[in-house]
């Protein structure tokens, strides 16, 4: 390819210099060289070339595109335009700002706008004789004036080092930029250095904070509380305390998931009673034929429980008589994939011998009647002549044989058992396999493969997996759900503040139940509660997170709705010596107020026992604003990540549209001057701490192909880095920064003797100064295309530069579960967007329709918000909650278009408006999975920040 070029680069160069007196104007210079240059000699495509194209400064000369990204913008001059000094004979690397570039200072400037504007990094500015290239833009830290451009003074020089040339502009190279390595060995830079980075406090310096010896006894107390109430050890307290529930707003996204690509039987299950299980069973007890439920549910939806609670509790005693419960437990698998059928076969193994024999071995009879067919055979084949003559010795032989199944062949005894209990007990195995969640997709498959072969060789049999959604999604894709059916029911995740409400409850009915005058009291789990009013407990309790929306809301999202997790988070705060447990229950027993400030409550969560954030002490909260100080770039980064990911999700009504390619962000931020590498290793850093989820979750590598979205911790996040003080000034006090002064100003701000908030407010502004700073070193966003809005407006939200003081407005619906809603603002047409967080800073966590407020209202390139509530100026008059957040009352609309494979479509009002989007889950509460196309119907819909969404729907 290079020798060609070359021979292609001669003929041109000329046959130019032999017409050059007849070039006289910068179209002569296009035509006669540079045309010919970039498509024959460097091997661009034709159409990969374009001219004259519009930029905010003027018109680029040419934009050099391929595989869908410009690549490189060139800036062309007259012949006659003197671009170099350089008398060299060789190819010169000359400072971009530097004297040796002079003359050319108009052309380059004027190539660096454009490149600027296209989000593109290679500049090429070139007389037709001379050509110069360099990186106009950088994502190094380095200004593009501190850089070298390499010099090409005439097509003399171009032809010597014509390897050179075509390493820095040929087609392949510069899509693999090659031009990069070029250009850094000539500034002299090899691979970076640590860089030293300044804080305000290193971690090493942040303590626990010291507590009340009544704070240390009470924590004992909460931590064994907690411990107890995540029923990790107590089943009857689990069964107890299952949320009774219908499907969860939470759950709605893995479930449009599902119902869109994977299972069109999928439908709601009742928790409450489990009829649609009991059924099931019921049916299958009659027909003497066996059914495999997939028992689907988000981890931490609490499908254990639910298994539990049914065959102990909710399935009626006469159709429970028929069943023999066998669980497997894979919670005690090791994961060692190889030895995975014979550990199933060993524990089931187990579980049956426990069941029907009590856990002691089976006697001989018993045996034998299980294996009566394979005693006939022997009795009348092979073995004949033995049984007729001794009838003893052949007992013994067929007993050796018994012990052999027993010792070696655990699969075949586990069949003949399971034949055994329908056929000769008349019974029913319901055989169930737990904790399946917790391993990769291949152990997970082979676990459902072994049940189903169960299925096929006992047929009557009913067999149960709890499952992820996610996993439903990878077996439909390439696993057993291909080839082999079974039922469907999806467990919704309840949220924090049910479950937390259910638990608390108990623990309050147990207490009211066995109190005592003494100070100890014992729970029947075996906890000690060494309190002088255990009522003060339960209160504390309910005080903190029954009472409280806000800590809910915030528990749930930062946990992913996990309940093992958000229960985990929930004693982190209660422990935390921000709450000051024993502050409250002392205030309880003086019947004082018992309260907790919200800011206590953030650093509590944020902070757990530490005076300040670590990093290494919180799997929860992520610093969005830390850097590697190996390899340096914007402190912003991965929150323009997410921004990212949150438009995309907002952006689209089919959720399995929410994910993004890793190569397609990559390509997305390398526009933006970011390198790919920086990129993929901040996507797998929010990863790592739950903020963005891959498609297939057994998967957690970055790589090109990889699918990834944004999960509700990395919308809290979002939240919290936007709206929180308290959240981004204690990121402030913990992240390295570039500056020893910046963080020496934050760490004086922070031991002055100001006021909380007014120090808070200062170390923010300094704290965001300096990340705004640093991000226009290493993030250039494109000023023109219009996929890159909300990067530009990123900045603009953060400061809220340009807000109004004093707005009047009213509010037109707020959902405390979504965490927003939007305000009319007065005398003018348009709405504001209205954070729950802010809303929360104000001092209460709900809005009812129609309240009037006096806010701070700021304008971005995204919009209006609100970023802050001044006073409240007229309660609404109505009695609707702030859970309503749209129209209630059944409204006439027609079917316009509804696809049943993807899973929505839309109906339009009667009324007119804005069409209503129709979510399959809505048809299938009502028993139906497909809707005809003009059908009219009776609807009931919620505003969402997209248009109107369905919530009910009744067909006539």
């Amino acid at each position: 390819m290079l020798d060609e070029a070359f021979g292609k680069f001669v003929g041109l160069k000329e046959q130019f210099l032999a017409d050059l007196e007849n070039v006289e104007t910068e179209q002569d210079v296009r035509i006669g060289i540079i045309d010919r240059m970039l498509v024959d000699v460097l091997g661009w495509e034709l159409a990969e070339v374009k001219t004259e194209r519009k930029a905010v400064d003027g018109y680029s000369d040419y934009l050099i595109s391929a595989a869908g990204k410009t690549r490189a913008v060139v800036e062309a001059k007259r012949t006659s335009e003197k671009l170099s000094s350089s008398k060299a004979s060789r190819v010169s690397f000359l400072q971009l700002g530097g004297p040796g570039l002079n003359s050319a200072k108009d052309g380059i400037e004027q190539a660096t706008r454009y490149c600027i504007d296209e989000g593109v990094e290679l500049a090429v500015l070139t007389n037709g004789i001379t050509w110069i290239g360099f990186r106009a833009t950088r994502s190094d830290g380095r200004r593009p004036s501190e850089g070298k451009a390499i010099v090409f003074s005439d097509l003399t020089i171009v032809e010597k080092q014509f390897s050179t040339f075509f390493d820095m502009f040929g087609r392949e190279n510069v899509l693999d930029k090659v031009y990069r390595a070029v250009l850094l060995e000539a500034e002299g830079v090899t691979l970076s250095p640590k860089e030293e980075l300044s804080y305000a406090f290193e971690a090493a310096t942040i303590r626990v904070d010291l507590k009340s010896q009544n704070s240390r006894n009470l924590e004992e107390v909460f931590d064994a509380f907690f411990s107890a109430i995540s029923g990790e050890e107590d089943k009857t307290l689990l069964i107890n305390c299952f949320v009774e529930s219908k499907e969860s707003e939470h759950a709605e996204r893995e479930l449009s998931k599902i119902a869109s690509e994977v299972l069109q039987n999928l439908r709601p299950m009742d928790s409450s009673a489990g009829q649609q299980l009991a059924t099931e069973i019921e049916i299958a007890t009659r027909a003497k034929r066996g059914e495999k439920v997939l028992l689907i549910g988000n981890k931490g939806a609490g499908k254990s429980t639910f298994v539990e609670r049914f065959f102990e509790v909710s399935l009626d005693a006469s159709t429970r008589s028929k069943c023999v419960y066998l669980k497997i437990d894979l919670a005690t698998f090791s994961g060692n994939e190889a030895g995975l059928a014979d550990w199933l076969d060993r524990t089931l193994q187990r579980r049956i011998d426990e069941k029907l024999y009590e856990g002691e071995p089976p006697s001989y009879d018993e045996l034998q009647g299980v294996f009566h067919n394979v005693y006939q055979k022997w009795s009348t084949g092979a073995h004949k002549h033995l049984h007729d003559k001794d009838l003893t010795a052949f007992k013994i032989k067929f007993g050796e044989y018994l012990q052999d199944v027993i010792d070696h062949h655990a699969h075949e005894y586990c069949l003949s058992q399971l034949i055994n209990i329908v056929r000769s007990r008349e019974l029913l195995p319901c055989v169930v396999f737990d904790n399946t969640d917790q391993f990769p997709l291949s152990i997970q498959q082979a676990v459902f493969q072994y049940a189903n072969a169960l299925y096929e060789n006992v047929k009557a049999c009913f067999l149960i997996v709890p499952i992820t959604d996610h996993t439903v999604w990878q077996l439909s894709k390439s696993g057993p759900l291909q080839s082999y059916q079974a039922k469907s029911f999806f467990l919704p995740v309840p949220s924090t503040k049910q479950v937390l409400e259910k638990r608390i409850n108990y623990l309050s009915t147990e207490v009211e139940r066995r109190k005592s005058a003494a100070a100890n009291y014992v729970m029947p789990n075996g906890i000690h509660v060494s309190l002088n009013d255990l009522n003060a407990f339960v209160s504390c309790l309910e005080e903190v997170f029954l009472k409280n929306d806000y800590i809910a809301r915030r528990i749930g999202y930062l946990s992913n709705f996990d309940i093992r997790r958000s229960l985990e988070l929930s004693k982190r705060l209660m422990t935390s010596h921000f709450i000051g447990i024993d502050r409250l229950i002392s205030a309880f027993i003086n019947k004082d107020d018992i309260r907790v400030s919200r800011t206590n409550i953030t650093l509590g969560l944020v902070n757990g026992n530490h005076e300040k954030f670590r990093q290494d002490q919180s799997s929860f909260v992520l610093n969005l604003f830390e850097v590697d100080p190996t390899r340096i770039g914007s402190p912003l980064l991965r929150l323009r990540l997410l921004f990212l990911f949150l438009d995309k999700h907002r952006s689209v009504h089919d959720l399995l549209e929410s994910y993004l390619t890793c190569s397609e962000v990559e390509d997305y931020f390398e526009s933006m001057g970011v390198p790919a590498d920086l990129t993929r290793a901040n996507i797998h850093a929010l990863i790592e701490s739950r903020l963005l989820e891959p498609y297939d979750p057994t998967d957690l590598s970055v790589r090109p192909g990889q699918r990834v979205s944004i999960t509700h911790s990395g919308e809290m996040h979002v939240e919290m880095a936007m709206h929180d003080l308290i959240y981004f000034s204690q990121m402030a006090l913990v992240t390295g920064v570039r500056s020893h002064d910046v963080a020496l100003d934050i760490r004086d701000k922070f031991n002055s003797q100001a006021p909380m908030y007014a120090k808070i407010e200062d170390i923010k502004t300094k704290f965001l100064d300096y990340c705004i700073r640093q991000d226009h070193v290493f993030v250039r966003v494109p000023a023109l295309n219009e996929i890159f809005k909300s990067q530009r407006a990123l900045i603009d939200e953060l400061q809220a530069s340009r807000s109004v003081s004093g707005t009047r407005v009213k509010v037109e619906w707020f959902n405390p579960s979504q965490g927003y809603g939007f305000v009319g603002v007065a005398g003018e047409s348009y709405s504001a967007y209205l954070s729950l967080t802010v809303v929360e800073e104000f001092g209460l966590d709900r809005l009812d329709e129609g309240t009037e407020l006096v806010c701070e209202v700021a304008k971005s390139i995204r919009g209006y918000h609100v970023a802050k509530i001044e006073s409240i100026v007229r309660e609404a008059t109505n009695t609707r909650t702030a859970q309503t957040t749209g129209p209630k009352d059944l409204q006439i609309a027609t079917v316009v278009f509804y696809n049943p494979s993807k899973g929505y479509g839309f109906l339009k009002p009667a009324s007119g408006g804005q069409d209503i989007l129709l979510n399959r889950r809505v048809l299938n509460s009502i028993g139906i999975s497909e809707i005809e196309e003009g059908l009219e119907v009776l609807v009931e819909f919620e505003m969402h920040i997209k248009g109107p969404v369905a919530t009910a729907i009744q067909v006539e």
